[in-house]
């Protein structure tokens, strides 16, 4: 069986947090070690991750979620992905 071909676009935020040395939260890494961080992700998809930016979720803005609104429908002109997350 083939697994779909899946772009996941990271951002940061809450999602890529893991506790900090202190009382705070500091990001995992990219977007390939949040793949990695979830057991039997890459049994359900053929995963192509990329890290856009690493912000948190309050400092993402309406120019941030445009650019990857672009950057989205350019892959999908590319046709080799079977979705986008």
């Amino acid at each position: 069986m083939t697994l779909p071909k899946v772009r996941l676009f990271l951002l940061g935020g809450t999602i890529t947090m893991n506790k900090g040395s202190g009382s705070g939260v500091v990001p995992m890494g990219n977007a390939e070690a949040l793949c990695r961080a979830v057991p039997g992700l890459d049994k359900v998809a053929e995963l192509h991750a990329r890290t856009d930016h690493m912000i948190a979720s309050g400092n993402l803005t309406y120019p941030h979620a445009f650019k990857l609104a672009e950057e989205i429908m350019q892959a999908d002109k590319n046709g080799d992905m079977d979705g986008f997350v």
